[in-house]
């Protein structure tokens, strides 16, 4: 999925991809057909990590929670009850945080860009 014209998606992208081939590597069967059933937990280990970008993972982000997995079954969970316009306001507060952090992100992304393209130009012209 590598383009020229989308520098910031190559990142995320090899990431995942590379995510994914060692996971299934992991718990592949000999015969190498059982593959597709590892798919959604593997999709939702992917989504509980924290992005380097936000600092919060994509599960969190939607839902404004960490999902329950085995390794935090075992800690005490806290009983929280909130009303429905505080929740709101915090998962919005969420919402732009990681629109903000994905914005600089971003910009980071396509000033890397820019100097790669600007100095491969400048190599060519020498």
């Amino acid at each position: 999925m590598r383009s020229s014209y989308h520098p910031q998606s190559n990142g995320q992208t090899e990431r995942f991809n590379s995510m994914m081939e060692e996971y299934i590597r992991h718990f592949v069967r000999g015969t190498q057909k059982d593959w597709v059933k590892l798919l959604d937990v593997a999709q939702l280990c992917f989504n509980a990590q924290k992005s380097s970008s936000t600092n919060k993972s994509a599960f969190k982000i939607v839902t404004r929670q960490q999902p329950l997995l085995p390794h935090t079954l075992d800690s005490p969970q806290s009983v929280r009850s909130s009303l429905a316009r505080s929740f709101s306001q915090e998962w919005k507060q969420n919402v732009d945080i990681a629109r903000s952090c994905l914005e600089k992100a971003q910009k980071r992304m396509k000033k890397y860009a820019n100097n790669v393209t600007l100095s491969s130009s400048m190599q060519e012209t020498l």
